[in-house]
């Protein structure tokens, strides 16, 4: 598939996810709390300027989704405030988003049982066959591993599914019932 290709389709997978706008057919409070407040969040961060000025101008212009990516890190370390970060595939510049996010937490690069918020940038990592009861699993680039999001479908542990297409969000906390949420953002 060539990048013309790819930048044609978008605005087709935009359109077909249209209905699932804004918290539209999201029951869970939970879940409808973590879509307004932090997927959709209209706000201005504190520390977004000096986070976005890592982009060139240029970057910002060509790369926009990048940028919303990294903030919705940014947004997601915020709220989860976890304790231990696994970030897997990460460049420097989501870490500095991460770490912004969360500045008291410690990061590691093994997928351990501890950490809380785990991230899954450009790394062929499987999922962990134990997660913490609690935890978020961040998995970018989603559009290029369907197999693995297949997989966390039908785990019994994923309680709450995102699919934003190119981001996947997984909470895994036994209190709530299996959701999954096609999310378009």
């Amino acid at each position: 598939m060539t990048k013309a290709t790819v930048n044609l389709r978008n605005p087709l997978i935009w359109l077909r996810r249209l209905p699932h706008r804004n918290g539209y057919g999201v029951h869970s409070p939970f879940a409808y709390g973590l879509l307004t407040e932090v997927i959709y969040s209209p706000g201005r961060y504190y520390d977004y300027a000096p986070l976005d000025a890592q982009f060139t101008q240029r970057e910002r212009l060509l790369r926009h989704r990048r940028v919303a990516v990294n903030r919705l890190l940014f947004r997601l370390a915020n709220r989860w405030q976890p304790q231990y970060i696994c970030a897997l595939g990460a460049n420097d510049r989501q870490l500095n988003y991460l770490h912004k996010g969360c500045s008291s937490a410690t990061f590691t690069q093994k997928t351990s049982g501890e950490a809380e918020l785990v991230y899954l940038g450009n790394s062929p990592i499987q999922i962990p066959e134990r997660v913490p009861n609690g935890s978020m699993l961040v998995i970018d680039h989603l559009h290029q591993r369907r197999e693995l999001w297949q997989e966390l479908l039908v785990n019994e542990q994923a309680s709450i599914t995102f699919d934003l297409y190119d981001v996947g969000i997984v909470i895994f906390d036994r209190k709530f019932q299996q959701q999954h949420y096609v999310i378009n953002w």
